[in-house]
């Protein structure tokens, strides 16, 4: 059995335990273009998730911070606070 993207078990993640969070992956322009780019929003908070490479490590980013996370779980934890879904 083929082990998921780290980048499939955060949206699955996301769609379970929080399905009102839109989640879009940036599509490309260009064959050059990278598409390892998410965007999480929910009541008027943006919070981008990238990873060229679909797994960990991801930078977790809004106008304020840049977060680097190593892990499957530490980006979840990242996007939730920065999402104001902790509570």
């Amino acid at each position: 059995m083929q082990k998921s993207n780290d980048i499939e078990q955060i949206l699955a993640y996301f769609r379970l335990v929080h399905p009102r969070v839109s989640i879009i992956q940036h599509q490309k322009a260009n064959d050059g273009d990278d598409d390892g780019l998410w965007f999480f929003s929910v009541n008027g908070v943006s919070v981008h998730l990238e990873s060229a490479t679909w797994h960990c490590p991801f930078l977790v980013e809004t106008d304020d911070v840049c977060i680097d996370a190593q892990s499957v779980d530490e980006a979840i934890k990242c996007l939730e606070a920065q999402l104001k879904l902790c509570s």
